[in-house]
């Protein structure tokens, strides 16, 4: 679905609609876990997960917010390489790759590793709501600073000189 849309509309424009996804994964799981009612603190005494105390005993909250993120992630997987090819000239698609793949995995190691120590230090709750903040960042972002580079990039080098010249 997204591939489609991409090819329409432009690969921007799916990363910038799925993020919502990114927002509402974390959210979902608040809220699922704020409607349940449900302290984790008591319910790992009981011997329950603490993922399911943060995000209720039912677990179609939990399959919820994977479903949201599963759907981010589709459009990520899509779009998110295509899009960084638009905002070069086609001379310069190879630094760019490297450049977005080397400074994308310190991020890429280091997030998860982060997110498990705030999950452990502390709690899930405080891991889920980082997410949510980061995720409505990343949202708004997307959405006002992030130009479409179908309509903004340059066809070659010179044209980009030219640009800076001016």
């Amino acid at each position: 679905m997204g591939g489609v849309l991409a090819d329409r509309v432009g690969y921007k424009a799916v990363l910038a609609s799925w993020t919502l996804f990114v927002f509402l994964s974390p959210l979902g799981a608040l809220l699922v876990g704020g409607l349940a009612g449900v302290d984790a603190s008591v319910a790992q005494e009981e011997g329950q997960s603490a993922a399911f105390s943060v995000l209720g005993i039912e677990p179609f909250g939990l399959i919820l917010t994977f479903v949201f993120l599963g759907a981010y992630l589709a459009a990520y997987h899509t779009s998110a390489m295509p899009v960084i090819l638009e905002f070069c000239a086609p001379e310069d698609r190879p630094t760019y790759v490297g450049l977005t793949n080397t400074i994308l995995a310190p991020i890429l190691i280091g997030g998860p590793i982060l997110g498990g120590w705030v999950a452990e230090s502390l709690g899930f709750e405080t891991m889920f709501g980082t997410a949510l903040a980061v995720g409505a960042v990343a949202l708004v972002l997307m959405m006002l600073w992030v130009e479409e580079p179908r309509r903004t990039t340059p066809r070659s080098v010179e044209e980009e000189r030219a640009k800076v010249r001016l």
